[in-house]
């Protein structure tokens, strides 16, 4: 059941011992923060934890999540490395996304976190670089950790997963926090339903064929507990050669206060970010007493600082 020293490139990489481990650890973190204001306090002030490298390679655009990773190593005492695609004149000087890696490794990092699009070339390589490495999100394929905190968010909001019902609306197709969640929830004993126009829905087959499927939005909340927007990809589309008229999206799919005005006053709200306001969600969605978007975002430091402890086999 051990972390120490292996990556977590993919859901699968994970059983549910290792996840329980995980949120026990989580929660643990998030505990010790609400009573001092800190956490992994004697770990901050170690020489063990000072000594540790972390570092991260974002060969795609990112905000929150490298933020995330970032504020939970600085909460752990790391020093970090980082390397970011929109200001790094290496490839700017026409190096590729492998040699790119393949120096950062050569720098000898104690830990690396990688996010990549749709290269099966850095796919292949991240599992033979000389530390473990962390998926900060691959293409439309694995987004690990951002599935890990949405599900302790959850789990934190409801007591149980068992049981649960949980509905996705918006660019399934093209999400890989969609495709995590699908393979860490439905483990969990949390029932999946998805909701979209159906050139952005997958096809009910395969891992997918178990998924109830909506086309009317009101029933398919109606039959949720728990109710996450995802936003439309259009970069995907774009590179895809394809697209989705946001006009026609708004009037079928956008999330109403009138589709919740009979809804569970038990249920929760969820959307990994960056919401588009007046896409996914009408903005009176975000002040509902219901959402927890902000809470996964601060879930997601003390999910992200669990790993990195785990990983490394640092107490904290």
């Amino acid at each position: 059941m051990s972390f120490s020293g292996k990556s977590l490139l993919r859901i699968q990489d994970l059983d549910i011992d290792k996840v329980m481990l995980l949120f026990d650890k989580a929660r643990a973190l998030k505990a010790e923060f609400k009573r001092s204001k800190t956490f992994g306090r004697k770990l901050h002030l170690s020489l063990e934890s000072q000594q540790k490298l972390l570092a991260m390679v974002f060969l795609e655009p990112s905000t929150r999540t490298r933020m995330s990773f970032q504020a939970a190593a600085a909460r752990l005492g790391f020093r970090v490395v980082s390397f970011d695609c929109s200001s790094a004149s290496s490839m700017e000087k026409g190096e590729n996304e492998i040699d790119t890696l393949k120096n950062v490794s050569a720098l000898l990092p104690d830990l690396m976190v990688v996010r990549y699009g749709e290269s099966k070339q850095v796919g292949d390589l991240l599992p033979k670089l000389n530390c473990p490495v962390i998926n900060a999100g691959s293409g439309m394929d694995e987004h690990p950790s951002q599935a890990l905190l949405d599900a302790f968010t959850m789990l934190e909001a409801k007591g149980s997963l068992v049981g649960q019902r949980l509905l996705m609306v918006g660019d399934i197709r093209h999400s890989r926090v969609a495709h995590s969640n699908l393979r860490l929830l439905g483990p969990l004993g949390v029932q999946l339903g998805i909701c979209g126009p159906s050139e952005l829905l997958p096809p009910l087959e395969g891992e997918w064929k178990n998924v109830e499927r909506f086309e009317d939005l009101q029933s398919g909340i109606s039959w949720c507990q728990i109710l996450m927007g995802l936003r439309i990809q259009k970069e995907r589309h774009l590179a895809a050669g394809s697209g989705r008229d946001l006009v026609s999206y708004q009037g079928q799919f956008r999330i109403e206060p009138s589709h919740l005005s009979k809804w569970t006053q038990n249920g929760i709200i969820l959307h990994p970010g960056p919401v588009i306001r007046g896409v996914e969600f009408a903005e009176e969605i975000l002040h509902d007493p219901r959402s927890l978007v902000i809470e996964q975002v601060t879930n997601g430091l003390f999910v992200r600082a669990a790993l990195y402890s785990l990983i490394l086999g640092l107490e904290v």
